[in-house]
């Protein structure tokens, strides 16, 4: 994905004032982005710039989807951020961002795994 090139000098900006990697601000995940309404939030807004991050519950919905081990911590805090806590709930949430025959056996195994990690004890 290609950005405006006013954006992407003050990302290159960025990146070297934090001495961060300069390719830290990419589209690479837009492709596993939700296809419904994302509920962004506003982070930051001032008269040139608002940083805009997809809500909790789509985050989570987004996390439960990807069924990756190294999102199990992130799911986690989410579930307890958001307090959707029921696993039909939890799937419902993935068919809601991604459609109605995403959901399938590993994610409902993915699910399971999640709300037993335990956020006191792994942390």
């Amino acid at each position: 994905m290609r950005f405006p090139a006013q954006l992407e000098r003050a990302a290159a900006l960025v990146a070297d004032a934090a001495q961060i990697p300069s390719n830290w601000l990419n589209g690479a995940v837009a492709i596993f982005a939700p296809a419904g309404d994302l509920q962004l939030e506003v982070l930051y807004r001032s008269d040139c710039l608002t940083v805009e991050s997809p809500g909790p519950r789509i985050l989570l919905a987004m996390k439960l989807h990807a069924g990756r081990d190294r999102d199990i911590r992130d799911a986690a805090l989410l579930i307890h951020e958001t307090g959707v806590t029921q696993p039909q709930r939890l799937l419902d949430l993935v068919e809601e961002a991604y459609g109605p025959d995403v959901v399938t056996a590993d994610t409902v195994g993915f699910v399971d795994t999640v709300l037993k990690f335990d956020l006191e004890t792994d942390p």
